[in-house]
């Protein structure tokens, strides 16, 4: 079978996430050199590879983070290949490396079947249809021994950078989680509290989409609040306290205040009144 005809037969995924890889195209021209910045844009391009596999193997979407950081830690080999580029030996690097992820690691720990059978993924097939025509190894690709080293030490660099990121993300998302149950929120009254849409909030606790990093520290200073306030209400009885009017909030409820921003100011007027009076 040629090339041409085993990329026929290629599994849909597979497919898709090498047109994802030929539409980034731009970031492997700015891979001519080491650029932190390039590498971690291309990881982010990689997540997207790993999420899609994820989610065509239904693996529970907590898993699945633990699995795409173990599988982004893995894929050097992608990485030297994306940077020619060269997206069908990037393909199969990625996908090797998920599956290697899932497999090896995390096997053990869940009960999630990790196998190229449930993906209907065959590997020999993908790397006939989509890197038969490299006829050296990896790591020839990244050039002399001295740059070879370059390029890893980039790697994990960007590597770092990135899953610090996602805990960040991960945090936040605790957070709102946080803020939902102690005052009873809906995630539409989240939305109010940091100006988005409650589908936007919605998107960010399911980790469809990553919280900004501009909104993180606000998402967890506003989570720090409910925790101040339980020092003086008892948790239970935290929610209907801010939603009863009071003078201190100008006849408002304090909820009226937390939906308008203001919840980190709510909770230093409770406690300068409530330490006042005792």
């Amino acid at each position: 079978m040629s090339t041409a005809q085993a990329a026929t037969t290629l599994h849909p995924l597979v497919q898709e996430i090498r047109n994802r890889l030929e539409l980034a195209g731009d970031l492997s021209a700015r891979l001519d050199r080491p650029n932190l910045p390039a590498a971690r844009d291309s990881l982010a391009v990689f997540q997207e590879c790993f999420r899609l596999l994820s989610a065509h193997a239904d693996v529970d979407s907590g898993i699945a983070r633990l699995v795409d950081a173990e599988a982004l830690y893995r894929s050097f080999d992608a990485f030297l290949g994306f940077r020619l580029p060269e997206p069908g030996l990037t393909a199969a690097a990625l996908i090797e490396a998920w599956m290697s992820a899932g497999s090896k690691q995390l096997a053990d720990l869940f009960p999630i079947v990790f196998d190229l059978e449930a993906l209907a993924l065959d590997m020999d097939t993908i790397r006939d249809a989509l890197a038969r025509s490299a006829s050296v190894g990896v790591k020839e690709l990244a050039g002399s021994p001295d740059d070879y080293h370059e390029w890893l030490v980039l790697f994990h660099q960007a590597v770092e950078q990135v899953i610090t990121s996602e805990l960040g993300a991960d945090q936040a998302r605790t957070a709102l989680r946080s803020l939902c149950t102690r005052l009873e929120l809906s995630q539409d009254d989240l939305g109010r509290m940091f100006r988005v849409s409650g589908e936007t909030i919605r998107r960010w606790e399911r980790g469809l989409t990553t919280v900004p990093t501009d909104r993180r520290s606000e998402i967890l200073a506003a989570e720090a609040a409910p925790r101040r306030l339980q020092d003086l209400f008892r948790a239970e009885r935290l929610p209907m306290a801010v939603r009863r009017p009071a003078e201190l909030f100008n006849g408002e409820s304090a909820l009226e205040w937390i939906l308008r921003g203001l919840i980190v100011e709510v909770a230093d007027r409770y406690e300068r009144a409530l330490l006042y009076q005792a």
